[in-house]
C-alpha cells in the first residue's frame, strides 16, 4: 500500500513507520521538525518537510503527486499548556491543518484517513467509571477542543461525502523517542530529571491519575486501523489508572543515586484519566502487549542507556 504519515519523524509517528516498513508498505511522510526529529525515520524515507497548515499549494501538489491507498494522520500541536497559551496557534495547526489534510484525502479519493484524537476530549473524569466512546465528550482545552471539533469534520465527511475514516482517541502515550513537550511528557520529564540527578518534581500530592499506553502498542493499533471493517470512534489505552506518586516511584527505582520526590504548588489539571478499550479489542483482538513495568523498562533502556 502507499501510505502517508503526517507527523511521521515524530514520537508517535516514526514508530508507526518503522512497523509500516516492517510489513511492506511504501511510506511518506510530512513533517515540519518543529518537534519531529530526522534521525527518528530511516535515511531511505523520503520525508518532506513542510507543515500542514502550508498555504503554498505544497501539500495540495504533494497529494495529486503520489494518489495515497491510506493517510495516517498524527501531525499536531500535542501541548495542552501552549493551547492556552496560544489557542489561535493551536487552531492553526490541529484545525486549519487538518482540514488542510482532510480535503486532500477526499479530492484523491483516499481509500480511509485514520486519525489520532485524544482523551483530551474528554471531562475530568469524578467518579469510578472509565471514559468510553459513549461518554459525552467536554473538552478543558482549546487542544480538546481542537481534537474534537475535526472529530465531527470526518463524522459530517463520512455521512455526506462517503470517506472512510477512523479516530482513535489516545490516553497518555509514552517510550523511547518521546520528548517532554505534549501529552504524556511527565514520563520523559521524570526521566530527564533522573539523568541529572535532580528531584522529581510532583504538582500537588500525586494522587491524581493518568492511564499511560506504550507507544508500540499504540503503533500496532494504527496499523489495525487499516482493516476495511473499521471505521468510528476508538479509545486505545492500557485501561489503567496510575497514580502520579506511583509513577515517580516507578521511574526511581531507575536510578542508581538517591533521587528525592518533591511535590510542588498544585495546578489546575484533570484529577483522573482513564479510558476503556474494550470496543477496539472486540473490533480487532488488540490488546496492550505492554505493562507499565515493561515499558517504563524499555524507555529507560532509550533514554539513560
Amino acid at each position: 500500500m502507499k501510505i502517508l504519515v503526517t507527523g511521521g519523524a515524530g514520537f508517535i509517528g516514526s514508530h508507526l513507520v518503522d512497523l509500516l516498513l516492517e510489513k511492506g508498505h511504501k511510506v511518506k511522510v510530512i513533517d515540519d521538525l518543529s518537534t519531529g526529529k530526522r534521525e527518528n525515520i530511516n535515511s531511505n524515507i523520503v520525508m518532506n518537510n513542510f507543515s500542514i497548515e502550508d498555504q503554498n499549494n505544497h501539500l495540495d501538489e504533494f497529494f495529486k503527486a503520489n494518489k495515497f491507498d491510506y493517510v495516517f494522520h498524527l501531525a499536531a500541536q500535542s501541548n495542552l499548556r501552549v493551547s492556552l497559551k496560544d489557542p489561535i496557534k493551536d487552531a492553526e495547526v490541529n484545525i486549519i491543518g487538518s482540514l488542510n489534510i482532510l480535503k486532500n484525502c477526499i479530492k484523491t479519493n483516499v481509500k480511509k484517513l485514520i486519525f489520532t484524537s485524544s482523551s483530551a476530549v474528554y471531562p475530568n473524569l469524578l467518579s469510578s467509571s472509565y471514559f468510553t466512546e459513549n461518554t459525552s465528550p467536554r473538552p478543558e482545552s482549546p487542544y480538546g477542543l481542537s481534537k474534537l471539533l475535526f472529530e465531527n469534520h470526518l463524522e459530517l465527511q463520512n455521512k455526506y461525502r462517503n470517506l472512510n475514516s477512523v479516530v482513535l482517541r489516545l490516553s497518555n502515550v509514552y517510550g523511547p523517542r518521546q520528548n517532554s513537550i505534549g501529552e504524556g511528557g511527565v514520563v520523559p520529564v521524570f526521566f530527564d530529571r533522573l539523568r541529572e540527578n535532580k528531584d522529581l518534581n510532583i504538582n500537588g500530592s500525586g494522587k491524581q491519575t493518568r492511564d499511560f499506553i506504550f507507544v508500540m502498542d499504540v503503533a500496532r493499533a494504527l496499523d489495525l486501523s487499516m482493516n476495511n471493517n473499521l471505521s468510528g470512534v476508538y479509545n486505545i489505552s492500557s485501561g489503567n489508572e496510575t497514580k502520579i506518586i506511583d509513577l515517580a516511584q516507578k521511574v526511581r527505582g531507575f536510578s542508581k543515586n538517591q533521587i528525592n520526590i518533591k511535590h510542588l504548588k498544585e495546578i489546575k489539571e484533570a484529577k483522573r484519566s482513564c479510558l476503556q478499550n474494550k470496543k477496539f479489542r472486540k473490533a480487532t483482538n488488540w490488546f496492550p502487549e505492554y505493562s507499565l513495568e515493561k515499558g517504563l523498562r524499555k524507555t529507560a533502556e532509550y533514554l539513560l542507556g
